[in-house]
């Protein structure tokens, strides 16, 4: 072995502990690899850049350590960071789980200046995607807003379920070149059923003025392509597993029709299915469920 060989090797074997604390640094953060992602669109405005970065844990292969630049025209502007706290149950960075990540620069509101949307895919039973979205502000800044899917299968954003990060649920349903967010209620699952059996009704957002607004009842097509998927959803459960079982599927049901102003026909349906006493219980707790979701108007 040539002695500038032997020196190599002895510097490979030098103890972490004779390390400085720069170099320890270097080695410890070598244990988590480095992403990113960019996306990037040209409108009559400008031209917008987004770049998300983030570690990735060699072990138990979470994401962390989220970083986004935003640059217009090739300016970097002021970007907030990830809003973690508004989600539910999450206090810092530290105490997400995150398996997957994206990053989509697109107009949503078609105002020529494009929104930035970041999309995390949490672990977890059942677990959960949300989205952040920035609209841009005067004097360089953006703005920031959380959007808490719930479940993989209710959120727009569908890597959870087929693995692919540029698959998604947002489209122009009406042609006016706004596009809007398809997604499910999560607040029904688990309600009324177990969460396997659980079923949700259709839930369209818009983002405007930096809000997200809910405009489901805008799109009865939608909802009623979804009522009836529910309904076969409901009728199969019922078949293999009993009435108590189908709870949830025949309230998601219930919620889709309301939303179709067709209530009547709702409660026919409900009351066929679980008459007298049988579903009393059910049926108090629908109502009520319905009243504190905005599904049932007050009085109703």
């Amino acid at each position: 072995m040539t002695q500038a060989a032997s020196k190599r090797v002895i510097a490979f074997l030098t103890p972490l502990a004779a390390l400085s604390p720069f170099a320890l640094g270097l080695l410890l953060t070598a244990a988590s690899a480095a992403n990113e992602k960019v996306d990037q669109v040209q409108t009559n405005k400008a031209m917008t850049r987004a770049s998300l970065t983030f570690t990735q844990d060699s072990e138990n292969r979470f994401l962390s350590a989220f970083k986004l630049q935003i640059t217009r025209n090739g300016k970097e502007m002021v970007t907030p960071l990830l809003p973690i706290k508004q989600l539910p149950g999450e206090s810092t960075e530290a105490d997400l789980r995150v398996n997957s990540a994206d990053v989509k620069v697109v107009d949503l509101d078609a105002d020529g200046e494009p929104e930035v949307i970041v999309d995390l895919a949490l672990a977890g039973a059942y677990c959960c995607s949300a989205s952040f979205i920035y609209g841009s502000e005067t004097a360089g800044q953006y703005q920031v807003l959380s959007q808490f899917w719930g479940n993989y299968t209710s959120g727009y954003w569908l890597a959870g379920i087929t693995g692919k990060e540029g698959d998604r649920r947002l489209s122009d349903l009406n042609g006016d070149r706004t596009l809007e967010f398809i997604s499910l209620d999560d607040r029904f699952r688990g309600e009324f059923s177990n969460y396997a059996a659980s079923a949700a009704p259709v839930r369209i957002w818009r983002y405007q003025a930096g809000k997200m607004l809910d405009v489901t009842r805008d799109f009865p097509q939608e909802v009623r392509q979804g009522a009836a998927a529910i309904w076969r959803q409901y009728q199969h459960i019922r078949q293999e597993n009993g009435a108590n079982f189908a709870q949830g599927a025949m309230a998601a049901y219930v919620g889709a029709k309301l939303l179709l102003g067709e209530e009547t026909d709702a409660m026919q349906r409900l009351n066929q299915a679980y008459p007298d006493q049988q579903g009393k219980a059910f049926k108090q707790k629908l109502r009520v469920f319905l009243h504190q979701t905005g599904y049932l108007k007050a009085g109703a």
